[in-house]
This record gives structure tokens, C-alpha cells and sequence, in this order.
């Protein structure tokens, strides 16, 4: 469970196992004997900051937004490009870091028993393998603690660890040699005003020797080693500032040894865990359909110590999700390893416990899975815990009915799944781990003091990587955080806010100096310098005023799921710069206010003459994210005690605003004027921003929009939409808010079966027109996916917790633990025969809950039945106390449920 493995080394970049602690990255690759780990560190970006502002602006911008207004598309287009481009057009590109490559003696003799294995709930890596009797093991990890790569080497029989280790970066890098008896280290700048950066490795080891020659590690007969590495940059926007990066190396790696890496491992584990654990799903019986899968005489999850082995059950038995992460008595799961647990041992040290062995059929005899209510946090025994299906909630015997997932799926390697995926074989289970594994690479990718995850996490193999693997903050930034507040990691969608409070004096700079307007303003890419003038010379997406309001509306939607005024009083000043770059950048158009230029991004209309636009006056989605930043801004007035000239203005141009359209099609309008697009089946949804990721359009105020929006999505499917990854990411997330959770599982299918590599990161298509661009890894559609199956099972935009909004009807059963609504609460669900059964409700700050189920409930608390009210939505209300535990029941035939 909540791990994905192989049974063979990974042969291209694709196929590697990441490992991050939000600034480092790296892709293990776990070869046998001769391999490599390949590195990122978050700041590597070539260049310095530069000054982009096209100078060129302010004199032709009043030019451009009158032939906009004359229906002068295509001269206004053509002068934008000169005058409105950045000078350069580009911003900088991120780079790899380099690799550590290590080369293992060995007897060349035949390899068996490979499996390499990422552990999500540990965020370890194992690689084991068998040659001349000798059981071979590699661990890899990325410590949060330590803030280091460990890798461990390790044989079963003494003194057969005989290796050489060497760091590289291509060409791209100056001095390269020892940096002491146990270290290696290379060194380099990034180009012109750029960073310095220093990687250094030092090898600890248990019996044998470790030297250095030349620029090598060298090891000899040793009976275990451990490689730390490290790298960092000078970059001077973090808090935490670097100006030595060798000195700061040294320093850090002599106080890494071998005695303390179990301690340094145990640690990571701890920290890991916990974040991990806050959130777990598990889909159950009727999870899979079809497809040839082993019996479970065929397929077994080996022991360490024999990996790939077949073992019987005295061996080895699948680990539940019980608890994660928290202090377990005698009767939960543990790793037990005699003399150093959690390491590699033979088959007679290691054996990895599990009560019952959830995952693969038992008897009634076995235990079944443990409690899942809160993973990852202690609790005392007053507290409420989800329990087994049964009857949750309450202890259950063997006799009762219990989630098992199907076994033989779990056992097959991960890339066997997802083949079985695209050739139409239906595996549910898949659904739950892409959920943990998009929960497991926000974690790695982004952490508070950190840089916000970029294009691709935290993980670029190249020096030239597509689109410069920055941030694009026209849909692939905002989606990368989507899943952070709904599933459980409020606090790594910190850097995104750090890195706003970075931008704010370049945007307001850029809003001066381009527009000659007050406040805040930001293109469709930043990069890590905070850049905010416009990037390329894409017409339909350069010219684009609204990427960092788009970005600025995470403010409210972390506040509404934390309840945190300290946070919102900080972050006012940045919703406050946004509206007034509005203020003065809108124009009249009759008797509305427009945003020109403005481009519905990526997108093209055709006029009426036929010929093709891109730049107009207010696209459906632009309104939409001024209307959202306008009323955002206001309730933090309101809820600050604030008052201003500002928030008056505000009022007053949310009134003036053009209403969303349908147009001749029943779909809702993507531009103010009904045009036919050019690419009917276009990658983005932006003119559904409205119903998700915002909630300006939904059932209870505008229905009649909600069907156009249907209708809409309906048009770009029927033409090929949604064939990029983070595109049908988004997909599953729109179908979730249409309350069709059979749509939204078609489209988790599609994502793993047509647009997800080997290692399961998202993937980007080629683009015919655009040449060059071959397929890419972009983070964004797993973080948005694991979004999307959180919101088919928990939503809360609309001043409600709706229980199962989306439930596909073939995830029969399943449960899922620590999903956040909106108003600061945090909610545990178990359904059965696809209704739900239980839900347990912890209000960590209290206040109205409001509460929409399509089932019968019942409400209570400590034991006692707690009053509630029924409004006139059906929806159960009643008044919370911070810290409470709330047991949701459903009532079925007059009854609690059994």
C-alpha cells in the first residue's frame, strides 16, 4: 500500500523514482552496480535578475488598447509584440544540479531478484538485488531534518562493498576534486549576475576503508557505506542566505557520520511520515475489473532481505495505512530489524508485520485494517477514530466486512498497472496511489522557506528544459497548489506566498513603468528572481495582466480553509496592490469596465472576416478573476476592520463588470462577444475558471450558467480537449463540481493510462503546432489530479461540507482520512455500496458547521446526540466548539447504520 515498485532499473529519466525535501530533488535511477542519482536544488537558474521592462511601452500602449477597441486585432497584435514583449523576452531558465554516479564491484555474474521501490508513507527508496548469493541493497532518501541526500549501500555478507563515487554536471561547472580525506566536491557559477554553487559528497563507512584519488570516492571492503550529498547556491532571495558554498558544505557534512545516520534516517521517517499520514485514501472491494492478474500464489510483496523472491505469508505481509506516522502499541504494524530497523537485512533479521495483511485475501481468522482516523497524529483514547467498514467507529470482530483492496493489483509493478490502464483495463486502486503520490511530490517539491514548485517540482534532468521549467502562472502554478489546502499540507503552500511578497515590488514597478498605472501586475511567468514583465512573444498568452491575481486569490482560499487572520493581515498588502492596479487599468466600454488588452489564454477566436485574434476586452476568464480579487479584497476588509478609499472603488466596479454570456452554441461565452474558436478542442478550460477553481458559477445561484458551463465542456470534449496531463486534470476537478463522478473517474483513466510516464509523473504531449516540443513531464496534472479525487469525495466552496459530491458509481467502497473544508475543519469519510457509512467531523476552530449529504444523518459528539437543524437545502446545521470531534451517521431504513 502507498507504494509504487519495479523489477527492473530505470532506464531513462522517465522511469526514475523521485526523491525531495521541497530544495533538493533527485531521480534514482538504481541500477545494480554502475549507476547514477541525478539532482536539482531549487535556486539553480542561469542568470542573474535582469531588467525586462520593455521601455517602449508607455508610448505605444495607449495605441494598442484603441485599436482594440476599433476592432484593429491584428495591428494591435503586431504592436504589442514590439512594444509589450520583455526586452529580452525570456526569463530564466531552471537547470539540473548534476549527478552522483557510483560504480560497485561486483562479479559480473547473473542479477536476480531486482525490485526498486519508493516508499511514499517513508519517502525512502530501496533497490535490492541478488548476484553469486549475495543480496545487494541500496536505501535513498532526502531528508527535511538534515536537509541532505543519504544513500546507503549495503551487502549481506561482510566487506563486499567496494565502490567509487564521482560527481558531475556535463561540462557546466569549474573545479572538481577532494574537500578532504572522505569528500568530493565540484563547484561553478550560472552565467553572468548569477549564483555560485557548490555540490560536495563525503562517504562514511561501516568496516573497510574510504579515501579520495583525484576527484573520486574511493571505498574498499566495506561492510556498509553512506554517501551524503549536498548542493547549494548563493541565491540571495531566501531567508535563509548562503554567501560560501564550499565553506557552508564542509561545515555541514562533518557533522554527518556513520554512527548517526540511523538517527538522521529515523528522523526523516518521523518528519515524512507525519506529513504524509495527515491523508490517506483507500478504495476497496470492486476497486478492479478485468484484466489478467496473478492469483495470490503467484505474486507476493518479497522480503528485503530476498527481493523478488516469491515468500509465503511467515515472511512478509503488506503493510496497512493504518496510522502513519504516529506512536503505535504492540498490537499496530511495525518494521522490526534486529540491531538497526528500517535497514536492509538478510530474510532471517527483517520482516515487515502487518495484522491481518490488508491487501491480500485472509481468513476470518486474521485481523483486519486498523482504525484510520487520524494518521500521522497522536490521540488519546477519548478521541473518535474511523474504524474498519464494518461498523466504523466502534471495535469489530472477523465476522464483520472489512476494506480489503484487491491483492493481486497490488502486487503487480507499477508500470505492469498502468500498461493493464491503457490497454483498458480498470484498476481503481491506481486512483488512491496517484492520490498519495501527488500528496508524497508536493511534500518533496515544496516547503515552507523554500522556492514554490516550479514547472516540474523541484525535478529537471536538463540545462535547457522546456519552457524553461519556471513558473507559468496562467494555470500551471495555481493547479500545482490546488491539492495543498484540501489535502492536508496547508504549510507547503507557503513558498507560493513567500515568493508573492517577493514579486510585489517588481510588479508594482512593472505596473508603473509598462501601464503607468499604481499597484501590482504580473504576465503569465515569473521566475526566481520574481520577474513580472511579460514572457515570450506568444500573442495569446504574453499580453496578459492577470497572472498574478490569479495567483493573489490563494490568499483567500488558504485563509478560508485556516481561518488565520494573522496570515490574511500579512497578505493584505498584496490584495490591496492588486485592485489598484485595476482601479487604474480598466477602461470604459460602454457602460461596463473592461480589462484591455486581455486573451483568454493560449486561445483563438475567429472574427467575422474570417481572420484569426487573440487579444480582446475582458475574456470570461479575466472577469472572473477580477471579480474574485475584487470580492476577496473587500471581505478582508471586513474582516481586518479595515476601511478605504480603495475598498469603495472596489464596490463600485464590481458593478460595472460584464456578466458571463451563452452564447449560440448553449455554452458558456469564452469571450464577450460569441466568437467561433479556431481550436474547438482547446487544452485549457480558462472560461470555466468561474465553477472551478472559483465558485462565482454553481447550482444555488446560477444554475442556468452551471448547464451552459456543462454545455461548454461537453463542446471542447466532443473536439479532443483535455489531452495534455495538467488539462485533464482539470477535467476531473470540473467534473467533480458537476457532481459526475463516472466523468471524472473516465478522465483519472485517461491520465494514467494515456498521459502518465513509467515513474507515474504527469506528462505533457507533443504539440503539432508547435515544433520541438516533445513529451514533458510537468508536475502540475498530478498535483491537480490528486486535487480532483478529493474534491469527487469532499467539497467546500459554497459555505458547506458536502460528503461524496462526486462518488463514482463504480467505487463501491472506500475510505479517506484528514480531507479540509472551508472554515477550518477536517474531516475523516467511510462509504459502503456506495453510500456513505460514517464520517467523523473535527472542527479545529469552531463556529457554524453546515453539513450536505445525500443520506439521512445523525450528529454526535462525546457519546451524546448533538440538536441540529435542517435548512431549507437539506443540509444539517448546528454550532461547533474548536476542538471537538463530531460522529456523522447515516440513517438507513430508520436506523443508525450496521
Amino acid at each position: 500500500m502507498n507504494k509504487i515498485f519495479y523489477t527492473d532499473h530505470a532506464k531513462e529519466w522517465l522511469e526514475a523514482l523521485p526523491l525531495g525535501n521541497g530544495r533538493l530533488g533527485a531521480m534514482v535511477y538504481g541500477e545494480p552496480f554502475t549507476g547514477r542519482i541525478q539532482m536539482n536544488e531549487e535556486s539553480v537558474v542561469y542568470g542573474g535578475p535582469i531588467d525586462r521592462i520593455n521601455p517602449d511601452a508607455p508610448k505605444h500602449f495607449p495605441e494598442i488598447r484603441r485599436l482594440i477597441k476599433e476592432g484593429k486585432i491584428e495591428e494591435a497584435e503586431e504592436l504589442s509584440v514590439y512594444a509589450l514583449s520583455g526586452t529580452p523576452q525570456s526569463q530564466r531558465p531552471f537547470q539540473t544540479l548534476g549527478e552522483f554516479s557510483y560504480r560497485i564491484q561486483n562479479s559480473g555474474g547473473e542479477i536476480s531478484d531486482y525490485r526498486r521501490e519508493l516508499d511514499l508513507e517513508k519517502g525512502i527508496v530501496t533497490v535490492c538485488c541478488r548476484q553469486d548469493g549475495i543480496a545487494y541493497t541500496m536505501k535513498a532518501f532526502i531528508s527535511l531534518e538534515a536537509d541532505v541526500l543519504a544513500v546507503e549501500f549495503s551487502a549481506d555478507r561482510p566487506g563486499c562493498i567496494s565502490m567509487s563515487g564521482l560527481l558531475t554536471r556535463g561540462r557546466y561547472y569549474n573545479c572538481a576534486g577532494s574537500a578532504g580525506e572522505d569528500t568530493i566536491y565540484i563547484d561553478g557559477d550560472l552565467g553572468k549576475g548569477g549564483s555560485e554553487f557548490c555540490i560536495q559528497a563525503k562517504a562514511c563507512v561501516q568496516g573497510g576503508s574510504v579515501q579520495t584519488i583525484g576527484e573520486h570516492l574511493v571505498i574498499k571492503e566495506a561492510d556498509r557505506a553512506v554517501i551524503y550529498v549536498n548542493g547549494v547556491t548563493t541565491y540571495p532571495l531566501r531567508e535563509k542566505k548562503i554567501s560560501d558554498c564550499y565553506a557552508y558544505l564542509q561545515e555541514q557534512l562533518s557533522g554527518l557520520t556513520w554512527e548517526g545516520f540511523g538517527e538522521v534516517r529515523e528522523a526523516h521517517i518521523r518528519r515524512h511520515s507525519e506529513m504524509f499520514g495527515r491523508s490517506v485514501l483507500v478504495l476497496g472491494a470492486g476497486a478492479a475489473e478485468t484484466g489478467d492478474v496473478p492469483g495470490p500464489e503467484e505474486a507476493h510483496l518479497e522480503a528485503i532481505g530476498e527481493p523478488g523472491r516469491a515468500s509465503g505469508p511467515e515472511e512478509v505481509h503488506l503493510e496497512p495505512i493504518a496510522e502513519p506516522g504516529r506512536a503505535s502499541g504492540p498490537e499496530e504494524v511495525h518494521l522490526e530489524a534486529i540491531g538497526e530497523p528500517g535497514r536492509a537485512s538478510g530474510p532471517e533479521e527483517v520482516h515487515l508485520e502487518a495484522i491481518g495483511e490488508p491487501g491480500r485475501a485472509s481468513g476470518p481468522e486474521e485481523v483486519h485494517l486498523e482504525p484510520i482516523a487520524e494518521p500521522g497524529r497522536a490521540s488519546g483514547p477519548e478521541e473518535v477514530h474511523l474504524e474498519a467498514i464494518g461498523e466504523p467507529g466502534r471495535a469489530s470482530g472477523p465476522e464483520e466486512v472489512h476494506l480489503e483492496p484487491i491483492a493481486e493489483l497490488d502486487q503487480l509493478p507499477t508500470d505492469e498497472r498502468l500498461r493493464r490502464i491503457a490497454e483498458g483495463g480498470t484498476d481503481h486502486g491506481m486512483a488512491a496511489l496517484y492520490y498519495a503520490y501527488g500528496r508524497y511530490l508536493l511534500m518533496s517539491c515544496s516547503q515552507p522557506g523554500g522556492l514554490p514548485a516550479n514547472l516540474q517540482g523541484v525535478w529537471c534532468e536538463k540545462l535547457e528544459p522546456i519552457w524553461d521549467s519556471k513558473y507559468t502562472i496562467n494555470i500551471n502554478t495555481q493547479m500545482n497548489y490546488w491539492p495543498a489546502e484540501i489535502c492536508n499540507l496547508p504549510e507547503c503552500h507557503q513558498p507560493l506566498f513567500e515568493h508573492l511578497e517577493r514579486m510585489l515590488e517588481n510588479g508594482k514597478r512593472t505596473a508603473r513603468e509598462m501601464y503607468g498605472c499604481r499597484g501590482f501586475v504580473a504576465h503569465h511567468n515569473t521566475d526566481v528572481w520574481a520577474d513580472t514583465a511579460p514572457q515570450d512573444l506568444a500573442i495569446p498568452a504574453t499580453y496578459w495582466v492577470m497572472g498574478g491575481a490569479w495567483l493573489a486569490t490563494h490568499i483567500w482560499k488558504h485563509f478560508r480553509y485556516t481561518m488565520d487572520q494573522d496570515f490574511l493581515e500579512r497578505m493584505y498588502p498584496i490584495l490591496f496592490e492588486c485592485v489598484q492596479f485595476f482601479g487604474d487599468f480598466l477602461i470604459e466600454d460602454g457602460e461596463e469596465l473592461v480589462i484591455c488588452p486581455s486573451v483568454s489564454p493560449e486561445n483563438t477566436y475567429i472574427m467575422e472576416n474570417g481572420k484569426i485574434g487573440r487579444l480582446c476586452m475582458s475574456s470570461t476568464m479575466d472577469t472572473a478573476i477580477l471579480r474574485d480579487i475584487l470580492i476577496q479584497f473587500l471581505e478582508s476588509e471586513r474582516i481586518l476592520g479595515k476601511q478605504s478609499e480603495l475598498g469603495e472603488q472596489a464596490v463600485r466596479i464590481l458593478e460595472r463588470l460584464p456578466d458571463f454570456g451563452v452564447g449560440r452554441h448553449g455554452q458558456l461565452m469564452e469571450w464577450r462577444e460569441d466568437y467561433e474558436e479556431w481550436e474547438i478542442g482547446h487544452r485549457h478550460f480558462s472560461h470555466l475558471y468561474p465553477i472551478f477553481p472559483s465558485n462565482q458559477i454553481n447550482e444555488y445561484e446560477n444554475s442556468e450558467l452551471l448547464e451552459a458551463g456543462k454545455k461548454a465542456l461537453e463542446r471542447r470534449m466532443e473536439y479532443g480537449g483535455g489531452h495534455t496531463g495538467w488539462s485533464c486534470a482539470w477535467l476531473i476537478n470540473l467534473y467533480a463540481r458537476f457532481g459526475d463522478g463516472d466523468s471524472a473517474v473516465k478522465y483519472i483513466h485517461d491520465l494514467l493510462g494515456k498521459l502518465t510516464a513509467p515513474n507515474m509523473f504527469d506528462m505533457h504531449p507533443p504539440l503539432d503546432r508547435i515544433p520541438g516540443i516533445p513529451w514533458v513531464f510537468q508536475i502540475d496534472g498530478n498535483l491537480g489530479g490528486a486535487c480532483g479525487i478529493a474534491q469527487m469525495l469532499l467539497q467546500s466552496h459554497l459555505d458547506e461540507i458536502h460528503l461524496l459530491p462526486a462518488l463514482p458509481s463504480s467505487w463501491k467502497e472506500g475510505r479517506v482520512t484528514g480531507l479540509c473544508a472551508e472554515g477550518g475543519f477536517e474531516v475523516d469519510i467511510c462509504w459502503q455500496d456506495g453510500k456513505l457509512k460514517e464520517a467523523i467531523l473535527y472542527a479545529k476552530k469552531g463556529g457554524r458547521a453546515v453539513l450536505r449529504c445525500k443520506e439521512k444523518l445523525t450528529v454526535s459528539a462525546a457519546g451524546k446526540e448533538v440538536p441540529v437543524s435542517v435548512d431549507e437545502k437539506g443540509r444539517y446545521v448546528w454550532e461547533t466548539q474548536a476542538g471537538d470531534v463530531y460522529r456523522i451517521g447515516s440513517v438507513f431504513n430508520g436506523g443508525h447504520a450496521k
